[in-house]
């Protein structure tokens, strides 16, 4: 709780504050390669060769994708280092969550973490909650406050943890990176903002790398990862052998 989402969120906020938008989501989407790597060196899971290529090309199709938006690519040194601790800590906090979910219930662990994460999140806010003009909101920042809480928050965390459950943090992460692309798409629909043909582009190349990832129903609560290997049946040596 207090790496994946305490220290995640203050991380977050303040390299979009620093670095921008574009950048954010640029090194955001290096979140399922860290997701890999921390995987494959905790052994929480093996990650397989194909998961590797598609975590590779989802990476790539990301990055062509906020290059097409025309988002500018800079920032202070501080703000991408930010951005740099809003993935690792991330990635940190799904790998982890992979042995939880093979024991808890994603009601249960939502609960849990939001609750122990509300109280340093509250201690690190409580000054700009105090000086709060709270009548200057309006019914519009109330109801864009009820959707970034239900919808956004705890029905995603729900199913977030669900799939972590189902098919291990590398190849649930991948789907992550469909968000910018699923933005720019909304945008279109929502706002009639047009997309670029390099937009356009980078979505295809970050959904055909989910079409790389090999299939199987992954590591769910009775189940091994697809890569791992059976163990070996021992033979009892017949009677009198050495």
């Amino acid at each position: 709780a207090l790496i994946g989402i305490w220290l995640n969120q203050l991380a977050f906020v303040y390299a979009l504050r620093l670095a921008g938008a574009a950048t954010v989501a640029l090194l955001f989407g290096t979140a399922p390669i860290l997701v890999a790597v921390f995987a494959h060196l905790s052994r929480i899971e093996k990650v397989g060769a194909r998961t590797w290529l598609a975590t590779v090309v989802s990476s790539v199709g990301v990055a062509i994708l906020v290059v097409g938006s025309g988002g500018s690519l800079s920032g202070s040194l501080g703000g991408i280092l930010l951005c740099l601790v809003s993935s690792a800590t991330w990635a940190f906090y799904s790998c982890a969550l992979v042995p939880l979910t093979r024991v808890y219930s994603p009601y249960r662990l939502s609960a849990v973490l939001t609750t122990a994460a509300a109280v340093p999140l509250l201690a690190s806010s409580a000054l700009q909650l105090a000086g709060q003009n709270w009548g200057a909101v309006g019914s519009a920042g109330w109801l864009a406050f009820a959707y970034a809480l239900v919808p956004s928050y705890i029905l995603s965390n729900l199913v977030w943890f669900r799939t972590i459950g189902l098919v291990g943090a590398p190849r649930a992460s991948l789907y992550i990176n469909l968000e910018p692309f699923l933005g720019a798409l909304f945008a279109v629909i929502l706002l009639s903002e047009h997309v670029s043909r390099l937009e356009a582009v980078g979505g295809a190349v970050t959904a055909a790398a989910l079409a790389v990832l090999p299939r199987g129903k992954g590591i769910g609560k009775a189940q091994a990862s697809p890569d791992a290997v059976e163990p070996a049946i021992e033979v009892p040596a017949p009677t009198g052998s050495s």
